[in-house]
């Protein structure tokens, strides 16, 4: 009933034992691969005995069973079920036993609602649960799993982002988030406005919040960074806004602030050399100024970036004057730091002025 058709056991022998594609097809016909496979599944069946003795001690149990994700038995499979069901065995037990089940989760209505109702059901084994939670993803994520349709799905998620459980909360917005759902975003946004209100940490609601590009949270994750000093809540603050124009002139001033966090300031050139390539070099000729601070490896990404964009034919072709490279005030400034005092930065302005060739 279950996996029995050749190509499976083809399959499933070569996840079990790889194999070398110069020889073994070669060497190995369709029964011995049929024999093979028997072996593995009567070593499963042996362990999956085991596992079902409820007088053996739990952790011999567990091990039984810890270096396998199915079994094939459908004497057994009923068996797991009824472990499942079970209030009277133990919680790691009955977590080990959803986890084994999971490939049969989708054909077996009882079980699938079993796996809903435990994902949402805050008085159930929180290991439990977690393993519910894992395979309701896995099928929610799958189109043709899908018993209950996407509205059962999706108000199942809804719930979940309530709970009590951060893990949980995580899990219903994940989804929610990536499905375009209002009301999911609504509760990100309302955490932000009222930190006492907030279901999930500031970065972790930025970041969901700016899943879809361009976003219409942008204003508010801008208002929030002008207002914010957490060093990761800022990151994933400028992240979310490196396409939102209004938010320009404040990353330009965060790059020329000598004040600011070398490693922020890093981040946020990165993200002006992806949104404004045209502009860059504009914005930076203030970090290659003689007079400047300017950390070595804010001068090396300046020099590099502008290099790999000056060498493309295009970019090149607009600066040749009588097929000359004529260099600006940008080309100028590196140029006079191939005698820097730092060794990095002397050798990328050599290279710079030598691939581009305008001395």
């Amino acid at each position: 009933m279950y996996y029995y058709n050749k190509w499976v056991y083809i399959i499933a022998v070569i996840i079990m034992f790889g194999f070398n594609p110069k020889d073994s097809f070669a060497q190995k016909s369709e029964e011995e691969y049929k024999k093979e496979i028997d072996t593995y599944k009567n070593e499963i069946r042996e362990k999956a005995d085991l596992f079902l003795q409820s007088n053996r001690p739990v952790q011999e149990r567990l091990d039984a069973i810890k270096n396998y994700s199915s079994i094939y038995d459908e004497n057994q499979i009923e068996g797991f079920k009824n472990i499942v069901y079970s209030d009277n065995e133990p919680d790691e037990i009955r977590a080990a036993a959803l986890k084994m089940l999971d490939g049969y989760v989708e054909q077996d209505a009882k079980l699938f609602d079993f796996v809903g109702k435990a994902v949402v059901n805050r008085d159930f084994p929180q290991s439990l649960r977690y393993e519910a939670m894992q395979i309701f993803n896995r099928i929610s994520f799958n189109s043709f799993g899908m018993h209950g349709g996407k509205d059962l799905i999706v108000s199942t998620y809804r719930e979940l982002v309530n709970d009590p459980e951060i893990e949980f909360r995580r899990e219903g917005f994940g989804y929610l988030i990536q499905n375009g759902d209002d009301v999911a975003q609504q509760l990100l946004a309302r955490g932000l406005e009222n930190p006492e209100e907030a279901l999930l940490p500031p970065v972790e609601c930025i970041s969901l919040l700016a899943f879809d590009t361009p976003s219409d949270y942008q204003p508010l994750i801008f208002d929030y960074l002008k207002k914010e000093n957490n060093y990761e809540v800022r990151v994933e603050a400028v992240r979310a806004l490196g396409n939102y124009t209004p938010a320009r002139e404040e990353l330009i001033k965060i790059l020329q602030d000598e004040e600011e966090i070398a490693d922020f300031r890093l981040v946020v050139i990165g993200i002006l050399n992806a949104n404004y390539p045209d502009q860059f070099h504009q914005y930076t000729l203030p970090l290659l100024e003689d007079n400047t601070q300017t950390p070595a490896d804010l001068i090396m990404y300046t020099i590099q970036a502008e290099m790999y964009r000056r060498n493309d034919n295009q970019s090149r072709n607009k600066r040749l004057d009588g097929g000359r490279y004529v260099p600006d005030k940008f080309d100028q400034l590196v140029l006079a730091k191939k005698d820097n005092d730092s060794p990095e930065i002397s050798n990328i302005a050599i290279r710079y002025t030598k691939t581009l060739n305008f001395e």
